[in-house]
């Protein structure tokens, strides 16, 4: 689908604006018909439109194209030129059409090249018919002063610019914006239209099907280049007083299997029970850590040692948790040792960012009838570790990682390994993703969820996503990775701030994306308990969320039920609140659209 947008001068000089959209008829090839809309002033709406010709657009190279023109009893034929290039196609290029999907009919069309912005206003004059204004500058949330153009026309025909008004745009994501645009005359103004939120419409070179979902890069150059613009904007500098910039370790539930969340998606442990084999690891950070393997006899309780093992322990690295499997007689251990989430990047003298040698390490052993180990393979994944689990004979990952460039501004991503051989990819075009941020708001943390098959370890998959994840949560047939936005009103906390938590559902196994849902809120009042706020159940999905730091809220808690749809959305079945004051959990029922409330315990 091609649309256009025609910005022109009527037969008395006076700028007017029309539109139009058809299917391409072929490569570079499109035939529309041109209309000019009409604005209901008392009404304040749109009072239809009239055709008004026709455009044949065809393009012969990247940068030139012929355009042949009917427009209200005028034919014209004009080879054109790309004079704004963005070859890139950065997702942080905001160009396309901005409309208020609530009130169309009038927005804006964005040319962005670089820092610099061109953005022609479309409104209606005194009259209710169609009129723009152009304005130029640093892209951001600055005013824009606009010029009205007219075509004047004496013994010959000249442009005459003067004062046509302001323009400002804040950008909140990716495809969606607030915008102020004042569209005024010598006379004064004439269309006002402050605070409005702008939606973008047109294909957008990410490629993003709504303003919540992910998006790949088009390209390996514009990967290239937006993670030397993101290490660039974002540098790491010494004497900073310890301020943490790593990436956060999502809260997840990683406790005993006593309190597993999922049935059938094994947590990692300190302790694993296999049989009559008890595995346990030693308490965190003291020396001499161990793997002891007991037998325990269950008619008396005594445990006998069996076999101790010693653990790599230092100041980056540490014992993380155990996996273990039982299938066709056959047992089997993962050990589990990773960067310590209490030396996550910064020296103990708090002088800057260090890089750490220490990775993800999962080691595979095979369990003997008394209980002895013998590896089999192990895995290194560079980055911090997040959370683990296990489905079936799935061994999954979440690690955090910061990227950067090196001395050639080649960007440095996460890699992997199998029993130390030659490091592969993890991040790569096909596999990252960008959720909906503004351009400033990218930061240079990378979260990889990894997959691998303990029958088949070098057939493994990846997603990454730049973004902190604030929580984590695993069903037997999907992983769930859940962002906040915290969106201000001009740039100021006025009366709190509003967040709002996007949910980017991955498929198991697999590791595909599905789509992207938002409700309102956050998880501020969760703890360590933040995978709790979810549960899915039979492919819809559940989340609690809170409204604790909005100083005028009216509920504290609300539960939103979310289902998949073909357009990679998660849609809102169901939306319960709460009265503020009264904390609630939520327990599962049978019905999709149903909300019920229990006392006490987190969300199953």
């Amino acid at each position: 689908m091609s649309s256009a947008l025609l910005t022109d001068f009527d037969a008395q000089g006076d700028p007017r604006w029309w539109v139009g959209g058809a299917l391409r008829t072929g490569p570079g090839r499109v035939s529309l018909q041109l209309h000019r809309p009409r604005w209901d002033m008392q009404m304040q709406r749109l009072a239809g439109s009239t055709p008004a010709g026709s455009l044949n657009f065809e393009r012969r190279d990247e940068d030139h194209a012929r355009l042949n023109l009917q427009l209200e009893g005028r034919a014209r034929t004009h080879d054109v030129v790309r004079l704004v290039v963005n070859r890139d196609y950065s997702l942080g290029d905001r160009s396309g059409f901005w409309f208020d999907p609530a009130d169309g009919g009038h927005g804006q069309m964005l040319i962005q090249q670089g820092r610099w912005v061109g953005s022609v206003s479309i409104g209606y004059d005194r009259h209710g018919e169609p009129t723009w204004a152009f304005a130029q500058g640093d892209i951001g949330a600055g005013v824009l002063d606009a010029q009205r153009v007219r075509r004047v026309c004496t013994v010959s025909c000249a442009t005459v610019s003067e004062p046509g008004g302001q323009t400002q745009i804040y950008f909140r994501g990716q495809d969606d914006a607030i915008a102020s645009i004042t569209l005024s005359d010598t006379s004064g103004a004439f269309w006002l239209r402050p605070q409005k939120a702008l939606t973008r419409y047109t294909e957008a070179p990410n490629g993003r099907t709504h303003a919540t979902a992910l998006a790949r890069f088009s390209s390996d150059a514009a990967m290239r280049h937006f993670v030397a613009e993101n290490a660039y904007r974002n540098p790491y500098y010494g004497f900073d007083d310890c301020i943490d910039f790593s990436p956060g370790l999502p809260p997840a539930a990683n406790g005993s299997d006593t309190n597993i969340q999922e049935s059938g998606v094994g947590e990692y442990d300190d302790v694993k029970r296999v049989g009559d084999l008890v595995y346990s690891i030693g308490q965190a950070h003291t020396a001499g850590r161990e793997l002891r393997v007991h037998r325990l006899d269950g008619d008396t309780g005594i445990a006998q040692l069996l076999h101790t093992y010693s653990l790599p322990m230092s100041i980056d690295v540490v014992a993380l948790g155990l996996h273990a499997l039982i299938r066709g007689g056959r047992m089997q251990l993962v050990l589990l040792t990773g960067r310590s989430p209490f030396h996550d990047g910064y020296d103990e003298w708090c002088l800057g960012y260090t890089e750490l040698d220490a990775n993800v390490m999962a080691t595979v052993f095979d369990v003997a009838n008394d209980g002895a180990l013998t590896e089999t393979d192990h895995i290194e994944i560079q980055g911090s570790f997040s959370t683990s689990r296990l489905i079936g004979t799935s061994l999954l990952f979440a690690s955090g990682f910061v990227v950067g460039v090196d001395t050639e501004l080649q960007p440095l991503l996460p890699k992997w390994r199998l029993n130390d051989g030659p490091w592969q990819d993890m991040a790569t075009l096909a596999t990252t993703w960008l959720p909906n941020f503004a351009p400033d708001a990218y930061e240079r943390s990378l979260v990889t969820l990894a997959q691998f098959d303990l029958d088949a370890l070098d057939e493994a998959r990846f997603t990454s996503v730049f973004a902190r994840v604030d929580a984590s949560y695993v069903a037997p047939a999907a992983w769930y990775l859940a962002t906040s936005e915290y969106r201000f009103d001009n740039g100021f906390m006025s009366g709190g701030y509003s967040a709002t938590l996007d949910i980017h559902k991955i498929a198991l196994p697999g590791l595909d994306y599905r789509g992207t849902g938002t409700v309102a809120g956050g998880l501020a009042a969760g703890g360590d308990d933040r995978a709790f706020r979810f549960s899915e159940h039979n492919g819809d999905l559940r989340v609690l969320t809170d409204h604790g730091w909005a100083w005028d809220a009216t509920s504290l808690f609300e539960l939103n039920v979310l289902r998949e749809d073909a357009d990679y959305r998660l849609r809102q079945l169901r939306r319960c609140r709460t009265r503020y004051g009264r904390s609630r959990s939520v327990r599962r029922t049978s019905s999709p659209t149903a909300c019920a409330s229990m006392a006490m315990s987190p969300m199953r």
